[in-house]
Parts: structure tokens; sequence; C-alpha cells
């Protein structure tokens, strides 16, 4: 009996080992299941989400494609835009007298363009198909150019014209010799104008040069010419088709030289003004310098040339110099005067030169000094106002240390005192007054004796010599 239930024991044991390890497997297939289960969902979500971040990726790809397509689009209206500013017409608006014609361009168009021209008004103006418009009688008229259906529009006034009769022909503001010739030389430009244009009230104001030799000239239309080489060229000047041709003769410049000299008369006593030394300006420029007085009427000098044409100066300190030609002499033309006239004390720089050709010039330094005192006089401040034995001046330390002179000159300035032993005496000036006047204060060093002159410095030989006595 005891074996019968031991082993039923043992089946009860092992149905209920069976029936645990049974529910353990299907929980554990269940939680693999469960767990399979999330993984799909996981895996469907995510590619739910790889989906939609396809889709987002497609939707920007398209609006990417659509901004592309907006630019490209703004790009070619841009382009197109500025197609079209781009087109010009060269007037909008224009004067003319009746008979006169220009030429309406308009660009920024292209090649296989139609452009057409048109006239508001023919009986005013008129536009050939090339756009060359000529005024036909006083009014306004629309010149009108038409391309790619859009029109440009030039007003167009034309005005009565009154005809020119007459004019004059300058050369660099003076009239032509004779009214038909000039000459000039070799590389110079010169300027050439019409004026004097009658009536006063003609409707053309300018006029037009050419030349007929330009090997010899050119000349623009404004009038400028640069002469070219050696010879003779006729320009003619043409004003409303009113037209004069005068001559030009053209030369090597003949100027090789300058130089200066003073050109006194003979009797003349040279105090005033002397030569000096030669002076060397620059490296290019030849320089020579001179000294007048103040209160010298000029300084007359002579200009020697080659040829004597085509001279001109330059003063570069008007406040010191004026300058003015002389006479021309007729027997001598290369050799020309000029005067110098002093204005102020100081240095001026006078610069005479070769118009045609400024390589061939000249500096002239000028120096303008004061004009030395006639009267210098010294008397002392005591009341007999001499010098001491009239020629000597005692400064006893004992009673003083300085004795006071009094100087009187009629032009003042300029006066200097000597001294020959600075160890015994000492000299101070005082300020000039209104009528010439200055003190000159002597103070006593030590015991001895030296030689004091007082002189003009611009005249030495104005002067006046005494010894000081310090005891």
């Amino acid at each position: 009996m005891t074996a019968i239930r031991r082993g039923k024991v043992f089946s009860f044991l092992f149905v209920l080992v069976l029936i645990f390890a049974s529910v353990d497997t299907g929980y554990v297939k269940a939680e693999e299941s469960a767990r399979e289960q999330d993984s799909k969902a996981v895996e469907q979500e995510s590619n739910a989400a790889e989906q939609e971040s396809n889709a987002a990726e497609r939707e920007n790809n398209a609006a990417e494609q659509e901004n592309n397509a907006t630019e490209q689009e703004s790009n070619v209206a841009e382009q197109e835009v500025k197609a079209t500013e781009q087109v010009k017409l060269s007037a909008k608006k224009k004067t003319l007298y009746v008979g006169q014609s220009f030429t309406l361009k308009l660009t920024g168009t292209k090649e296989s363009d139609t452009i057409t021209f048109g006239s508001s008004k023919k009986s005013v103006a008129k536009v050939t198909k090339a756009g060359k418009v000529t005024a036909v009688k006083a009014g306004t008229a629309n010149i009108v150019a038409k391309v790619n259906g859009e029109r440009y529009t030039c007003v167009v006034t034309v005005k009565k014209k009154v005809a020119v009769k007459d004019f004059v022909i300058t050369f660099e503001g003076n009239e032509l010799i004779d009214g038909n010739y000039i000459s000039s030389y070799v590389g110079n430009k010169c300027q050439f104008a019409v004026t004097d244009i009658s009536p006063s009230n003609a409707s053309i104001k300018t006029g037009k040069f050419t030349s007929g030799n330009k090997s010899v000239l050119t000349i623009n239309s404004k009038g400028l010419a640069t002469m070219k080489s050696a010879g003779t060229a006729k320009v003619t000047a043409t004003v409303d088709g009113v037209t004069k041709t005068f001559e030009v003769v053209v030369s090597e410049p003949k100027n090789t030289n300058l130089v200066p000299s003073l050109d006194y008369p003979k009797d003349y006593k040279e105090e005033g003004a002397k030569y000096g030394e030669y002076v060397k300006i620059n490296e290019k420029a030849k320089g020579y310098e001179y000294f007048i007085y103040s209160g010298e009427e000029v300084l007359p000098l002579k200009i020697s040339t080659s040829d004597g044409f085509s001279i001109t100066y330059k003063v570069l300190d008007e406040e010191i110099i004026a300058a003015e030609w002389g006479e021309w002499k007729e027997d001598n033309k290369c050799d020309l005067e000029l005067k110098l006239k002093p204005l102020k004390e100081g240095t001026a720089i006078v610069e005479v030169y070769d118009t045609e050709d400024e390589s061939v010039r000249v500096y002239i330094v000028v120096h303008v000094l004061r004009a030395g005192n006639t009267v210098l006089s010294l008397e002392t401040t005591d009341e007999d106002g001499l010098l001491d034995d009239g020629w000597s001046l005692v400064i006893d330390t004992q009673l003083e240390t300085t004795r006071k002179l009094r100087l009187t000159t009629d032009k003042g300035e300029a006066v200097v005192c000597k001294i020959q032993n600075k160890e015994i005496v000492s000299s101070k000036w005082g300020k000039w007054n209104k009528k010439g006047a200055r003190a000159l204060t002597l103070t006593g060093l030590k015991p001895g004796s030296t030689l004091v002159t007082v002189y003009d410095k611009n005249n030495p030989s104005l002067s006046q010599s005494f010894y000081v006595v310090v005891e």
C-alpha cells in the first residue's frame, strides 16, 4: 500500500511538473510573441515616420522647383525690363534753325530689330528712315522712333533763322595782321576764334575751322591749331555758310638765347643800382641777379635775343616789382627794353621766355633794398647835447654806469652800432620815434677806452665815430 501511495504521489508530482512546465512555456511564448508584436509595431511606426519624411522631402523638392521656376521667370522679366530700359533715344528735345539738321539715334536695340522714324509735322521738321531730322519752318514737331512696339519721342523746336553776314577772326585774342595773316613757330599751339558776328541777333553764334595744309598746321573745329612743320597753310573759318580764309606762316623757332644786361644811359651815375654776380637758379635755366634801392624810378634792363619776336615776361612777386616793356627799337629789334619798378623792399623773380619755345628762358632775381640815409647825427641827452670834447664820451662809474645818446636820421632803420671792444662797453637801441630818432644807451662794463662807430649799413660812408672812456 505504501508503495502504491508513493507511486501515486510521484505521478501526481510529475503531472504537476508537466503542468508547470507547460504553463511556463506558454508564458515564455506569450512574452516572445508580445515582444515580436512590439518590435513590429516599432518597425511600422519607423516606416510610417520614414514615409512622412519622404513625403515632406518630396514637398520641399516641389517647393524648391517652384521657387526656381519663379526665380527664372523673375530673371527673364528683369532682363526684359533691362533690355527695355537700355533702349534710348539720343535726344529728347532739340532746337534748330530753319535749314539745320541733325541725326537721331536709338541705342540699346538688336541688329534684328526694325526701327522706324516719323514726324508729327512734316511741314515743320522732316525725318529720313535713317533718323536724319531737317528743320523746314518755324514751329514744333515730335519726331518718333518706334521699335518692338515701343515709342521714343524727341521734341524738335524750329526757329526762324537770322543769317550771318559777317564776322571777325582773332588769334589769341588779337586780330590778324592786316586781317588775313599771322606768323608762328613749329611746335606752337594757337587758339583762333570767331567774334563780332553780325548782325548781333544772328541765329548761329559759332564757327568751324579747317586747315588747307595739314602737314604744316592742324586745327580742330573749335579753332585750336598746332604748328607741325615750317611752311604756309591756309585756314578757312566758316560761320553759317559765310567763309573767310587767312594765311598762317610757320617757321622754325629763332630765339636760341636770352641775355639780360643793365641798360643805363651813358651819362648815368651808377649809384642807385649795380649788377650782381651770376646766380644759378636751377640746373636748366640761367639766372642773373640785380640790386636796386627803393625810391629808384626803374631798373632798366636790356634783353638781348636772337630774333626779338614772341618774347614775354612773368613777375612772380608782383607786390615787390612791377614790369613793363620799353619802346620798340626799330633799328635793333633783337634787343628788348624791360623796365622793372621797385614797389617795396624784398626779393622778386622775373621770368623772361620765348612763347614759341619755352625752353628758351632766363630768370632775373631782383633785390629791392631800403634806400640809405643821407643824414645821421649823434648827440648826448645832456644839457649841452654834445659829445665830451666833441669826439669822446666819458662814463664815470662813480656817478653813473650808462650814458644815453640820441640818433637822428632822415629815413631811419638800417643803422648799426659797432663797438671795437665789447668787454669795455655794451650798447642797446631804443625804439624809433615818428621823427626818425631813437635812443642809444651805452653801458660801461670795466675801465678802459674803445672806439664806437654808428653807421648806415646801406650807406656805410654815412657814419660817426667816437671814443668811449670808462673810468
